[in-house]
Formats: structure tokens, C-alpha cells, sequence
């Protein structure tokens, strides 16, 4: 029962739809070739994208039918696969020789060709005129009562700190020879059929009007910057009901092998989008900065594969963050764009450092880096975001740690963070948490508000935090941890960020006693100085400040932020955040370990706690009222291991540690918790039997010392 009203207490939360690459409501009814119904929800983006029932099954539309149909979704794959590897071969060399002129040449005024074009069954709707799209894409601080903030050109001024001042030409629109559907309509595959036919015609129609060797950045005879703005939806919002419209995409003429050369010049790379977002509704900027990002030479950071990966979400306009602002307010470029772009360069941190007054990239800020000393492709970036500026429509607000592992090869195929155990750039989650409601297809919005640094009692992320500062290569020590340690993280009320970098193993609780021979992890609370608990009250108002929770170790998780401090001990929940959940720092599990702890409930709030191992149910244990509990339980583990507590509300805990192998305990025990008076040396074995007052006569083992346990 506790744990469904968990998950309803977060689905009442705010959720925040995944929209890119296809623009995902949920789910919504389609309808089958064999007449069926069924529910289902858009999937994937230009290359490949069908509908996904809530069974898993997956659906293809058939034009001959007018239906959908089950497909073979191995197959597609394949052939998306192919698809993407032949206009990856060809995008790979422009996008390096793009971003290296853009990184040698850093302020630059470059001109770009937008083209709109409308068909003969699909025209602009007649308030979206040229001059309209020439405010939108060229008009300092463009302001329009259909929603515009700001034009393109205000987003990348912004975005590089005033050196790339883009400028388009708008040209048309231009009247296409054939109906929507001649371009858009899909193969067997899913994709779109011919639209490099729609963008060498409209190239053509335009040919009289401008010079296309304007827009060869590189002066190596090629054309870097064409856009296309067609009439109508795109088919990332009207699949279910218009299969045959054109996804909006980046692509290359040279995938067809049929280039178009005009004014001396090639036409390779082109992008682009739809006018509409809704049936009447005018698509913002989200969509055009996304595509002409990738003219940029900068890939998608969505899970291409459509594993439902994490990402960058909403924090990044190459994922879902075009869509931020209903596309009118895009997130801004991440400080790995900007870098790449050559627009900024991180201070490198390599020693012991407080970095105070960072401001928001958003405001003009700066951004830091640590590297993986034995493996510089990897490393972690760091950014300050605040709901300011471009940056209005986030989810939440503070220091942004981003993961970053580069390889060439991930980056050439635009498979960034297809691998779900190794995502090459996402970002250190600092609730712990990047849950994904399979059945709805959607991110929570409030677990997306607490990725950034500080989340309630999380201001740290260290070898031992949640999450570790993991790493995927080994560091210049062998490590598999970044052992550069950011701790004290804090955003200040002008919406600065601060934090404190301690290089090397040591970490915050230095000053902690050493763990004794077979001891993995121990959290005492001894430095929580409230009432309650250990001096005897489990009721009524005890543990009720905050700022006397002062665990040993740093990493402790509250999703609820509810954590208070007993008499030596913790108290989490309260009684607006009743379920009191709580999750462990990283350890590093050996093999069969076992965990001891000692809790109690808050007065009569329920008497059970579930405990889990890396979000592996471990065992429910049953816990006395008004007096402490003690729980052993063996278990198996191996690497990073986090416990997470789940009561059925409001929980004391305190004395928190886990035995290696070499522990004399064993088998799974619950049983009262001996706590005679603050000043007693009775000491009483973990079958809660006396056993005398001395401990130094007593054999190795783990005893309980006013309610304690003690490995000697």
C-alpha cells in the first residue's frame, strides 16, 4: 500500500510530456486496419517513428489500407540503422570542418537562406506572412501576441555571448508542383520519400533572387545554411491523423546522390520544419534553433534509439528543451554546445578550490570542467541554470552537472546516448532519480526539477554521494571514481551558485573514524543534536528542526526534503511529506554483506519499513512502537550499492551500517533494540541476550550498547 501512495503522490505531480524528437500528449486512440482501437502513443523521429500501444506493441501506418498495422520493429531498426549510416558517412566531415571554423573564427557575422514554401493542397495560413517569418527569424527582441519572445537571431546571439550574428534571407513562399503528400508520404520503412525534391525546387524557384555562394561559410564551394518552412504540421504532431505530412529533419542532398549545384556552388546540407504546431497554432523558434543547430554540426542528445534513455530532457534544446515555452522560449545551448561551438571555454578545475558567484549561463555565466586524468575524452562540466532569460521554461534551477564520455564515433552516428548503461552525455541526477512513467511515456516534471544541485539535503557529489561521481574509464589512479570531490554546493537568493572542490579520495567527512577491518558503511547520526529518540521520545514534538539533522556521511537522499534530528539519530517525513523515504551514500558492496539498522516509527504512523538494495526489494520489516527496532538482514551485492528506506510514514532511524563477509552476523532478525537509559554499559548481543559490562572480555563479534551496535 505504501508504495502506491508513493507513486500517486508523485503522478499528482506536474508531468512534463516528452516531446522531441515526436511531440508525445500520452496516449490517444488509433485506429487498426482490422477495425480494432486501440490506445497508443507516438514514437521516434525522421529516421524512424510508428505508434506504441500500452501492451508494447508496435504499429506502422498503411496508406492503401487507411489503417494502422503491427509491424516488424527489428526490421525497421535495420533499415533505420542503414539510413542513418549513409547520411552519417556524409554529414561526419562538414560537421567537423563547421565547428572548426566556427571555433577559429569565434565573432562572426554569417548570413543563412530560409525558403517558405506551401503546396497545392496546403498553403500558410494567411496572417503568417513573409514579413511575419522575417521578424521572427531576424528582429532584435521580436515581441509578437501569438506567443514570439524573441527572434532566431536573438536565441544564437545569446547562446554564443554575442559572437555569431546570424541573419537569414526569407524568401518566398514558393508554390511546390506537387500536393504534401508527393514529398511527405512514407515508405515501408516509415520515412519520408522525397523531400530533397521539395528542397531543390524550392532552391531552384529562389535561384533568381539570391546568391547561393553567400551562404558557403567555409569558401570550400559548398552551401552551409539552407532552411525550408513548409505550410502546414509536421508529421512529429500529425502522425496518427496525417501520416503523409514531412517530419521536420536535418539531412543532405548527397543521401540521394543527386546534388544540386547553383551560383558555383553545392547544395548538400539542408533543414527543415513546419509552420504549424496545432492545427491553427504557429510553431515558435524551438523547432528552427534545433534544426539549424545541427547545420552547427551539433548532434541530437535524445536517445536516438528510442530506449527511453534520459538525455539531456528538457535542460537542452538538442533534446527535449525545443519544445520548452511551446517552442516560443527554447532551452538554451548547455555549456558542451557552447564549448563545441568554440562560444566558451570552461575554467579547468584541477586543485582544491571554493568558485563562488557563479552566475546562470542564461545571465552570461561562466562554466567549469574536471577531467578524467587518465581518460580526457571524459569529463564532468558544470553550469549554473536559472529560470531566466532563454533558460525561462526549465524545470528547476541550480548547479547542472554534466557527464560528458566523448567518442567520435557515437558523435559521427548521432547515437550519443542510445547505450542505456553508458550515456555519453546526460547529467548526475541530484534526487537520485530520472524515473520514466513507461505506461504514460513520460518524464515527471518535478523529478526533473530536482536534477540540479542542491536538492534538499543533497549538496554534494562525491566518491561517496547518490550518485557517486562515477566514472566509465578509470581515472589516473585506476579508480572507476572521478575522486574530485564537489561538496557545500549552494544557490544564493541572487541566483548565484557556489561550491567548494576538494581533489583526491578525501572527501567532506574526512574527519570521520576510520572504518573498522570488514565494515563497508556506517552512519552513525551522532552529530544530530534534536530530541527524540535516543532520549526516549518517538511522539509528539520531538526531532522537529532541520537544521540538527547532521548525518556522518555525506549523500543521504530525501526525496521529500523532511529530514530532522533526534537525540542522535534522524527522524524523515513529516506531516505534510508523511512517507519519510530515505536512500543511503554509495558504498562498495563485496559479496554476501549484511545490513544492521536500528528504527522506529513516529508515534503511531504505522509500524513497517521496506527496505531495498539498489531499488531491489530486500525484505518489509515490522518495527516496534515507542522503542527503537534492530534489523539484520544478509544480502547480496557487488559494486556501487545504495539502500533505500520506505516506511509506512514518518521513521526514526540511526545506526546504519553494513558488515562484509567477514561479520560474524547472519540470517535475517528483528527484534527490540535494548536502550536501558542514556548512561548504561549493559552491553546485550544482537539476540537482544545481556552479556555483560565489559567489552573488552568479550569474543569478536557485533554487540548493542545503548541501543547501538559496536563491531569489535
Amino acid at each position: 500500500m505504501k508504495r502506491a501512495l508513493v507513486f500517486l503522490l508523485i503522478l499528482c505531480i506536474t508531468l512534463c510530456v516528452n516531446a522531441i524528437p515526436a511531440k508525445r500528449k500520452g496516449y490517444t486512440m488509433i485506429r487498426l486496419t482490422d477495425g480494432r482501437e486501440v490506445l497508443a502513443t507516438l514514437v521516434g523521429d525522421e529516421y524512424l517513428h510508428y505508434m506504441q500501444a500500452e501492451d508494447g506493441q508496435q504499429y506502422i501506418y498503411n496508406p492503401v489500407l487507411g489503417g494502422f498495422e503491427a509491424l516488424d520493429l527489428a526490421n525497421l531498426k535495420r533499415t533505420a540503422a542503414a539510413t542513418r549510416s549513409q547520411i552519417n558517412q556524409v554529414r561526419r566531415h562538414r560537421r567537423l570542418a563547421t565547428a572548426k571554423i566556427l571555433q577559429e573564427n569565434r565573432s562572426q557575422i554569417k548570413k543563412a537562406l530560409l525558403i517558405l514554401v506551401q503546396f497545392p493542397d496546403k498553403q500558410f495560413l494567411p496572417e503568417h506572412t513573409s514579413l511575419l517569418y522575417e521578424n521572427i527569424c531576424n528582429t532584435p527582441n521580436f515581441q509578437h501576441e501569438l506567443g514570439f519572445n524573441g527572434s532566431v537571431k536573438d536565441y544564437f546571439k545569446a547562446q554564443s555571448n554575442g559572437l555569431f550574428d546570424l541573419t537569414f534571407d526569407v524568401k518566398g513562399p514558393i508554390n511546390l508542383s506537387h500536393p504534401n503528400a508527393y514529398y511527405g508520404a512514407n515508405n515501408k520503412a516509415g520515412e519520408d520519400i522525397r523531400p530533397e525534391e521539395m528542397v531543390k525546387e524550392a532552391c531552384r524557384a529562389v535561384d533568381a533572387q539570391v546568391n547561393f555562394a553567400d551562404y558557403d561559410w567555409k569558401h570550400d564551394g559548398e552551401v552551409d545554411a539552407v532552411y525550408i518552412l513548409y505550410a502546414g504540421q509536421g508529421e512529429n504532431t500529425t502522425y496518427k491523423t496525417d501520416p503523409q505530412t514531412i517530419w521536420p529533419h536535418q539531412s543532405e542532398l548527397s543521401s540521394t546522390n543527386d546534388v544540386l549545384t547553383l551560383d558555383g556552388v553545392t547544395i548538400r546540407p539542408y533543414a527543415c520544419s513546419a509552420e504549424l504546431i496545432g492545427a491553427h497554432q504557429i510553431d515558435g523558434i524551438g523547432t528552427i534553433c534545433h534544426e539549424f543547430s545541427h547545420l552547427l554540426g551539433l548532434p541530437d542528445m535524445y536517445d536516438t534509439a528510442n530506449q527511453e534513455n534520459y538525455g539531456m530532457c528538457t535542460w537542452d534544446i538538442m533534446d527535449q528543451g525545443a519544445y520548452n515555452g511551446n517552442t516560443f522560449v527554447p532551452a538554451g545551448y548547455t555549456s558542451y554546445e557552447r564549448m563545441f561551438c568554440g562560444w566558451m571555454t570552461p575554467h579547468k578545475l584541477t586543485k582544491d578550490t571554493l568558485v563562488q558567484n557563479v552566475k546562470p549561463l542564461s545571465e552570461g555565466g561562466e562554466s567549469y570542467i574536471l577531467y578524467n586524468d587518465g581518460h580526457l575524452n571524459e569529463y564532468y562540466l558544470l553550469e549554473n541554470r536559472a529560470k531566466t532569460k532563454w533558460d525561462a521554461y526549465l524545470d528547476g534551477e541550480g548547479l547542472l552537472i554534466l557527464h560528458v564520455d566523448y567518442d567520435a564515433q557515437a558523435w559521427s552516428d548521432n547515437e550519443v546516448n542510445t547505450d542505456n548503461s553508458h550515456q555519453r552525455c546526460t547529467i548526475f541526477h541530484a534526487d537520485g532519480s530520472d524515473r520514466y512513467l513507461t505506461s504514460l511515456r513520460m518524464f515527471h516534471s518535478a523529478e526533473v526539477a530536482g536534477d540540479p544541485y542542491p536538492y534538499k539535503g543533497n549538496n554534494c557529489l562525491t566518491s561517496t554521494s547518490q550518485p557517486a561521481a562515477n566514472l566509465f574509464h578509470a581515472n589516473a589512479q585506476g579508480s572507476m571514481l572521478m575522486d574530485k570531490n564537489l561538496t557545500n554546493i549552494q544557490r544564493h537568493t541572487n541566483g548565484t551558485v557556489s561550491f567548494q572542490l576538494s581533489v583526491g579520495t578525501r572527501t567532506a567527512d574526512d574527519t570521520a573514524a576510520p572504518l573498522p577491518d570488514g565494515v563497508l558503511f556506517h552512519e552513525t547520526f551522532n552529530q544530530c543534536h534534536g530530541t527524540g529518540g535516543n532520549s526516549g521520545g518517538f511522539r509528539g514534538r520531538v526531532a522537529t528542526q532541520r537544521s540538527q539533522y547532521l548525518p556522518d556521511v555525506q549523500g543521504w537522499i530525501v526525496p521529500s526534503g523532511a529530514a530532522y534530528g533526534g537525540d542522535r539519530c534522524a527522524r524523515f517525513g513529516s506531516t505534510q511529506y508523511r512517507v519519510g523515504v530515505v536512500s543511503s551514500p554509495s558504498f562498495m558492496a563485496v559479496g554476501t554483506d549484511t545490513l544492521i539498522f536500528v528504527a522506529a516509527p513516529f508515534g503511531n504512523d504505522g509500524n513497517s519499513v521496506d527496505v531495498y538494495i539498489n531499488e531491489k526489494l530486500l525484505d518489509s520489516f515490522t518495527l516496534q512502537t515507542d522503542t527503537w527496532t534492530t534489523i539484520s538482514a544478509p544480502f547480496e551485492g557487488k559494486g556501487a550499492t545504495v539502500i533505500k528506506f520506505v516506511p509506512d510514514r514518518r521513521l526514526f532511524l540511526d545506526d546504519v551500517k553494513v558488515v562484509g563477509p567477514r561479520s560474524t552476523t547472519s540470517g535475517i532478525q528483528s527484534f527490540p533494540a535494548i536502550h536501558p537509559s542514556p548512561y548504561t554499559h549493559r552491553i546485550y548481543n544482537l539476540y537482544g541476550q545481556y552479556v555483560g559490562d565489559d567489552l573488552s572480555r568479550l569474543p569478536q563479534g557485533i554487540y548493542v550498547i545503548n541501543g547501538r551496535q559496536i563491531l569489535k
